[in-house]
């Protein structure tokens, strides 16, 4: 056997036992038990046979008189298998926003459970609860458990409805890491003018039975459902839970409420500078990166419009340096250029030209030449 072919059995061997102890490790961690509480040999069984489920759930919410929303939560724990020293559940979303007081958890007959408040690092403010005894097993059955605390600042108002609607989204009830069953929630208003649609389940949609309404002594109407694992879609990436209510006279307090549309309106403007910012960002760009002419070059700094002889003096005819599309050429005797529209050289003389362009000179004195048939030419200094 080859040292490779024995590397890649090594490697083999590694790579099962690595998936061995992730899949453990899912096995514990899967949601379905409380990681610390029982042993995590056996993932198999464990994934097949949860540590702990919710038989029987139960979220109440009512709307009370100063607009805080009161919470009660039943919770029937069964451990199947193992034991539980805890359980834990989250109470609301966006803990900076939502504050919560009045707190309790308590156990059948009413004895008060040891619990503590966290913020997990989702927002979410999360009560964690001590089974008496130190630990929940099999044989102890379904050990209920109820969880009372007021809400403030939990609901908002809809800015995008003609009609100031209330909504009150509680996602967070639908989270779970253990299977859960026979689900009910409820929503109760206060006595007071309401519409007849209120209160009333936006979200989930699509409902595969209808609610029940009542109205009992003393109180506004109240919406209940019985929910199925499924409609809520329970698990880590819930459906959200959302009631909605509306107002028959105004109320004051509804306009100090947080809008429930402040993420939507915020992404809507920030869509709207986006489609302001590329048209002018690439007009921008267009008179930015625009190429320029390349500058002309004169020579001694002059203009290329100046006027030679009252002639004007364009660039193109008489360049006064000798660019690539102007190549100089020169008389092998005198050195003088013979291009026409060329000019010579710093220190050199022009050639003779046209008769409609400067006057010729003579090139060795650097004296006016006299005209054929005209009037004796004169040098600056009144010799010939």
């Amino acid at each position: 056997v080859s040292a490779d072919s024995m590397k890649m059995v090594a490697r083999l061997l590694v790579g099962c036992c690595l998936l061995v102890l992730v899949a453990g490790y899912e096995g514990c961690n899967d949601g379905t038990v409380l990681l610390g509480d029982s042993t995590c040999s056996d993932f198999v069984q464990r994934r097949a046979n949860p540590v702990i489920e919710i038989d029987g759930y139960e979220q109440h919410w009512e709307l009370l008189p100063d607009d805080s929303i009161s919470a009660r939560m039943r919770m029937g724990y069964k451990v199947t298998s193992g034991s539980a020293s805890r359980g834990f559940k989250s109470i609301t979303d966006d803990a900076d926003s939502i504050d919560v007081d009045s707190l309790d958890v308590r156990g059948p007959n009413g004895i008060s459970l040891s619990r503590e408040i966290s913020i997990d690092q989702g927002n979410y403010r999360m009560v964690t609860f001590y089974f008496p005894g130190g630990a929940l097993n099999p044989e102890d059955g379904t050990f209920m458990v109820e969880v009372t605390y007021t809400m403030r600042n939990a609901q908002c108002r809809n800015d995008l409805e003609e009609v100031k609607r209330e909504e009150f989204d509680a996602q967070w009830a639908n989270i779970w890491q253990v299977p859960v069953s026979n689900i009910v929630y409820s929503f109760q208003l206060p006595a007071g003018e309401w519409k007849d649609n209120s209160p009333r389940i936006l979200e989930p949609t699509g409902l595969t039975s209808s609610p029940t309404y009542t109205t009992p002594p003393g109180k506004g109407p109240r919406i209940e459902y019985a929910f199925s694992s499924a409609e809520l879609n329970i698990g880590r990436d819930p459906n959200s839970i959302v009631f909605a209510w509306e107002r028959l006279g105004s109320d004051p307090a509804v306009d100090d409420l947080r809008s429930c549309n402040a993420g939507t309106l915020a992404g809507l403007l920030f869509l709207l500078f986006l489609l302001l910012l590329i048209p002018i960002g690439c007009c921008c760009a267009f008179f930015l990166c625009k190429k320029k002419p390349p500058p002309v070059n004169t020579g001694g700094g002059g203009y290329p419009n100046q006027a030679f002889n009252n002639q004007p003096v364009f660039p193109q005819q008489y360049p006064q340096q000798y660019p690539p599309q102007y190549p100089p050429q020169y008389d092998p005797q005198g050195q003088i250029p013979m291009a026409q529209n060329a000019w010579a050289g710093p220190g050199q003389i022009p050639m003779a030209t046209p008769a409609d362009e400067p006057p010729p000179y003579e090139v060795a004195a650097n004296l006016p030449v006299a005209t054929p048939g005209g009037p004796p030419a004169t040098s600056g200094g009144g010799k010939w």
